[in-house]
């Protein structure tokens, strides 16, 4: 394993001079055709040749200078609905939205090529752009990572929150909450091998939440950018409602910021959560 991440690390450091100069051509191609679609209007980030300079050179610190001027509004990564036209709609009605892809495999990306082109095309209307994978091998999340941000993401969002049976007896999703070494890895080795952010999207815990805070410290250490938390266990799956109680002490001992999901089920409700406790995220 070790011997295969550092050829994968020797061979990036060659080429990365190469990536450099190619980024810098594409910030200026895409400069002069954007200047040309720039409007000034409520979504003027969209268009702004400058936004698409930002986009491009984006880094690890994209979750919390985000969270640090506004609260983030954020699309659930929901398998099944959040492909690319889901999420041009989204942001059409609310252009400021963090939008989340569904979940691929890390190893689907890695072998193929069709999965890759259905994946990770998009408008450059959607960015903020999160792609969301899953697996279980740390060296295919890493060369999963590189292809992504090729295609120039924003960041990638690590699934370790689908309760699903046939997920996690592969041991998948949920199942890298108990399986923590493996987890662990698999962030840092992605923090390691791209430039953009890297998130986890995870659940209170397996029965209760009295492991959470000690999970979540040590992803935050293995190098995860942001953290989004299910106000469930993986007992509840999706039945019963969601409780943040773990989430808002959670909050006081991480410095990465939390994005926290589960039953916010109006604007109204939106609001009363994101306001106790402060400085809370919520989609």
């Amino acid at each position: 394993y070790k011997e295969r991440i550092a050829y994968r690390q020797k061979k990036s450091e060659k080429t990365s001079l190469t990536s450099l100069l190619w980024y810098f051509l594409l910030i200026i191609k895409i400069g002069f055709i954007q200047i040309f679609l720039y409007k000034t209007d409520t979504n003027y980030r969209i268009y702004h040749p400058y936004y698409v300079f930002y986009l491009l050179c984006m880094n690890k610190l994209f979750w919390k200078n985000l969270a640090a001027s506004w609260p983030i509004s954020a699309l659930a990564p929901m398998d099944g609905y959040c492909d690319s036209p889901y999420r041009q709609i989204v942001k059409n009605i609310a252009p400021e939205t963090v939008v989340f892809s569904e979940f691929y495999s890390a190893d689907g990306l890695v072998h193929s090529k069709e999965l890759q082109k259905k994946a990770l095309t998009h408008s450059k209307s959607e960015y903020p752009l999160i792609i969301q994978i899953f697996g279980k091998d740390p060296v295919k999340f890493w060369e999963a990572a590189k292809i992504i941000e090729w295609y120039g993401i924003t960041g990638i969002d690590i699934n370790m929150g689908c309760p699903a049976k046939k997920v996690v007896k592969s041991w998948h999703g949920s199942s890298l909450m108990i399986n923590r070494d493996t987890a662990f890895r698999i962030v840092e080795e992605m923090s390691k091998a791209v430039q953009i952010p890297i998130s986890v999207k995870t659940r209170l815990w397996w029965e209760d939440h009295s492991l959470l805070i000690e999970f979540c410290k040590w992803l935050e250490n293995s190098g995860a950018n942001l953290i989004s938390v299910h106000g469930r266990t993986y007992k509840q799956a999706f039945t019963g409602k969601a409780d943040f109680t773990g989430i808002y002490e959670l909050k006081q001992h991480l410095n990465i910021p939390i994005i926290c999901n589960g039953d916010v089920l109006s604007y109204d409700d939106g609001i009363k959560k994101i306001q106790v406790p402060e400085n809370i995220v919520w989609w």
